[in-house]
């Protein structure tokens, strides 16, 4: 799909769903994060 073939109103919030990308990679990583905490132990201090 090339960019002109877009809705405009679609191309003008480009910026707006990129922002709302980056929240989620944002949110979903500090998730992963929390998670590997509670199974692997602050720092990866278990996997050792």
């Amino acid at each position: 799909m090339r960019l002109n073939d877009l809705p405009i109103s679609r191309f003008s919030d480009c910026n707006n769903i990129n922002e709302l990308k980056n929240n989620e990679r944002e949110k979903l990583l500090l998730t992963s994060q929390a998670y590997q905490n509670a199974v692997f132990g602050f720092n990866g201090e278990n996997e050792k």
